[in-house]
């Protein structure tokens, strides 16, 4: 897959696969065997709902509880508490 690639861009092809490959080249892979878009999965699993849901499954299986800090000192004002960050800070 990676040396097709390569050919139809006119990269020259070194014949090895690295280990940063691997997630790009799966993805391609993914994309064109099943006609799978992960933008379009993404849309059934909001952060929203999945990240509750995992840390709830944590809780469980590990015997540990995850807790929102309110009022601690971060880096930015709005790292807590925010909905269109890509991810929270749970201790």
């Amino acid at each position: 897959m990676k040396k097709k690639e390569h050919e139809e861009k006119g990269f020259s092809f070194d014949g090895e696969f690295y280990l940063w490959d691997y997630r790009y080249y799966d993805r391609k892979y993914i994309e064109e065997t099943l006609s799978l878009d992960d933008t379009l999965v993404k849309e059934y699993f909001p952060v929203s709902v999945v990240v509750p849901t995992i840390l709830s499954i944590y809780q469980n299986l590990l015997g540990v509880r995850f807790e929102e800090t309110k009022d601690a000192s971060t880096w930015h004002p709005g790292s807590l508490n925010c909905s269109s960050c890509l991810s929270f800070r749970y201790t």
